[in-house]
């Protein structure tokens, strides 16, 4: 059942579902989320099936992974056809690249210039440097924000492209992507999201850009190898998909091998046997989520995440990201002179997190997580080895 944020939420029966907040202060989902005890019990669920049953229990499980294709699609506000699955965000990246390659050859038009913000993660940008597009990069402004004006400024009749995360993995910086990928429509630039440090947090909406990629494994929470790729209206009518396999087929059953008769829907990226077990992962967080309401979520994510800042700056540290509540998401990143050595040390205590570069501590709160975390950080950030700043 979806709550749609008229209901309260019980919080406290939320976290119950997730196994590792009994051991740990879990302030991590930035790098990989904790796995709800219903995702662990829909695979297994799959796997006996496939155990006891076989090619029967598969032909049903992938029949019922279209159903999580749906509530993918939902998730993000688009249409079904819009929505593929891969195994990475890099895998996503890779294609799209490929497929804004395609005007080099079918328009005469070459048009090889991408601008990307410097400080991207590089799943991002490595696909379209290996498809021989060109940087065009903008650098981040000295409060680690990239303004709109900026971006479009490197923006020119050879580009392609342009590919920006909605949250900036290092800072947790939120951009204005939606201000962004208007004007770009209007200049005919494919504006290409990855969504990946934002969906789950932030509620989405993927139909005004020509491409969203996002993985599963972090704030979805749905374990590794969960890719998802929106593909626009636009892009599956400019381009052709650029792999094939006989599960991309129109009629795959038929078994053509001597003529290719892909897919138009984003689906045709599935080339292979899908993995029915990674979809009902998917699903059952999804499940979960939409129990809690995307809106609750994001409220709560921003509230627990603004709790640890507003400690973290009593405290006198140094807090990269920005306290605006609409310029954030559910990243923290703090400066600590010692961040590696402090990190070893607050992980033998069992506070899950990540570093980020060698002085940066990263911590990322998610809806599952409650005040006593964020007391547990509070209590151990002036602690272990110093100085920070």
């Amino acid at each position: 059942m979806r709550n749609d944020g008229a209901q309260n939420v019980d919080w406290a029966a939320m976290r119950e579902h997730f196994p590792a907040t009994e051991s740990y202060t879990y302030a991590d989902c930035a790098a990989v989320g904790a796995l709800p005890q219903d995702a662990v019990d829909a695979a297994s669920a799959a796997f006996a099936r496939l155990s006891q049953q076989g090619m029967a229990a598969y032909l049903d499980l992938k029949q019922q992974g279209e159903a999580v294709r749906q509530q993918t699609a939902d998730f993000f506000g688009v249409d079904k056809a819009g929505i593929g699955y891969t195994d990475c965000t890099s895998t996503s990246m890779n294609l799209l690249a490929m497929m804004a390659r395609q005007e080099w050859e079918t328009a005469g038009v070459r048009r090889d210039e991408v601008v990307m913000p410097k400080g991207e993660f590089p799943s991002s940008t490595l696909g379209w440097l290996h498809q021989g597009f060109t940087p065009k990069w903008v650098r981040a402004e000295p409060d680690f924000s990239y303004p709109v004006e900026k971006i479009l400024a490197q923006v020119g009749p050879n580009t392609r492209a342009v590919v920006t995360s909605q949250v900036q993995y290092q800072t947790g910086l939120r951009m204005d992507v939606e201000a962004l990928s208007a004007e770009l429509a209007r200049r005919g630039v494919w504006h290409v999201m990855n969504a990946t440090q934002a969906a789950g947090v932030i509620p989405q909406n993927a139909a005004p850009y020509t491409a969203v990629t996002a993985t599963a494994v972090k704030w979805l929470c749905s374990g590794l190898g969960n890719g998802i790729v929106y593909l626009s209206d636009q892009i599956r009518q400019e381009c052709k998909l650029p792999v094939a396999g006989w599960i991309a087929q129109r009629d795959a059953f038929a078994m053509i091998s001597d003529e290719v008769q892909l897919k138009t829907e984003a689906s045709g990226l599935e080339t292979g046997a899908t993995d029915v077990v990674r979809l009902h992962v998917l699903g059952a967080n999804l499940d979960l989520m939409q129990e809690a309401g995307p809106a609750n979520i994001h409220a709560r994510v921003l509230a627990l995440n603004g709790q640890l800042m507003d400690g973290l700056a009593a405290q006198g540290a140094v807090i990269l990201t920005p306290r605006e509540d609409a310029r954030r998401a559910g990243i923290v990143s703090v400066r600590h002179a010692r961040a590696r050595e402090w990190s070893a040390w607050a992980k033998e205590r069992n506070l899950l997190h990540s570093v980020r570069g060698d002085d940066v501590v990263r911590f990322s709160l998610h809806y599952f997580n409650d005040e006593d975390d964020v007391a547990g950080i509070l209590e151990l950030w002036p602690q272990g080895p110093r100085s920070a700043s």
